[in-house]
């Protein structure tokens, strides 16, 4: 079954609607999670301990209705594509270079 702009526009409003319901911590913590950074390293990065990371992934997933950090990863990677970013990942390897 293809997909029609109708499909494409429904489900950007959705990841829209998910996506505004995070805080702006939980905006940094799915932008690491999506670039496959463990708990601990989002700790590091962004001063706050491997458990903090951990809560703020778990209500991620609750504010999502997604079930692990890869359906998180496919959100965010969507959400930046839809507005124009490049994906998470890329920017990081961009940076290191």
């Amino acid at each position: 079954m293809s997909r029609n702009s109708t499909d494409t526009v429904d489900e950007i409003d959705e990841i829209r609607s998910m996506m505004s319901a995070l805080s702006a911590r939980e905006s940094e913590v799915i932008r690491l999670v999506a670039t496959g950074m463990t708990n601990y390293s989002i700790g590091m990065e962004l001063g706050i301990s491997e458990r903090t990371a951990r809560e703020h992934i778990a209500r991620i997933m609750l504010k999502l209705r997604v079930g692990s950090r890869v359906e998180i990863a496919v959100i965010a990677t969507k959400w930046e594509l839809f507005t124009g970013l490049p994906p998470a990942w890329l920017r990081s390897r961009i940076v290191q270079e």
